[in-house]
């Protein structure tokens, strides 16, 4: 019988949720905001706010799970680093990852506080 849907953990954060769903097959990922048990979700932060319609036209059209991957986990990490004033070692703690990992992934992502600030 084909696997129509699998329920992932998003625990460590969207970039872990998307490795998940990679490692697991997945063509496809939803995220939920919220709880089905709970009565109130959190507001959207206003960089998760894109229409269908402004995909296209942001130029959001990825090929691969690997390449919305990528996008994703960079504008994760320049959203963090801005919350925390682009402290690393604050920032490496509220993703719950090394600092000398954060290090690597911003080289990776060329993340630069001037141009992404």
């Amino acid at each position: 019988m084909p696997r129509l849907g699998a329920h992932l953990s998003i625990a460590g954060g969207l970039p872990r949720a998307v490795d998940r769903a990679e490692a697991s097959g997945c063509q496809a990922l939803q995220i939920f905001t919220k709880s089905a048990g709970q009565w109130r979700a959190r507001d959207l932060p206003p960089e998760a706010r894109v229409q269908p319609a402004e995909i296209s036209s942001r130029g959001l059209t990825f090929e691969t799970l690997s390449e919305f991957k990528e996008f994703a986990e960079r504008e994760f990490l320049v959203t963090k680093l801005r919350e925390n004033g682009w402290n690393i070692s604050r920032t490496a703690e509220v993703i719950q990852t090394p600092r000398s990992n954060l290090y690597k992934k911003i080289e990776h992502h060329k993340i630069n506080r001037e141009s992404d600030a």
